[in-house]
């Protein structure tokens, strides 16, 4: 894991755990500050994770489509 990747996914943790503890605002009164923030970064982990693995498969299996079909169709022309 180099250090773009690390950078990447600490820029993705951040921006998950900001909208998520947005849009948990309300809740916050029901819990402890304490536990409330420990749990927005366990959550902010795991969704970041699966965004970071979602993005980089899109960006593999784009390219990969994109050059099959040309040789399928330049195969069957011939």
């Amino acid at each position: 894991m180099g250090k773009v990747e690390k950078q990447q996914k600490k820029e993705t943790r951040q921006i998950v755990f900001a909208k998520l503890s947005g849009v948990m605002e309300e809740y916050r009164n029901s819990f402890k500050e304490k536990k409330f923030k420990s749990r927005l970064k366990k959550a902010s982990r795991m969704l970041a994770d699966d965004i970071i693995k979602a993005t980089s498969k899109n960006g593999k299996s784009k390219t990969k489509k994109e050059s099959i079909p040309v040789e399928v169709n330049s195969v069957e022309t011939v």
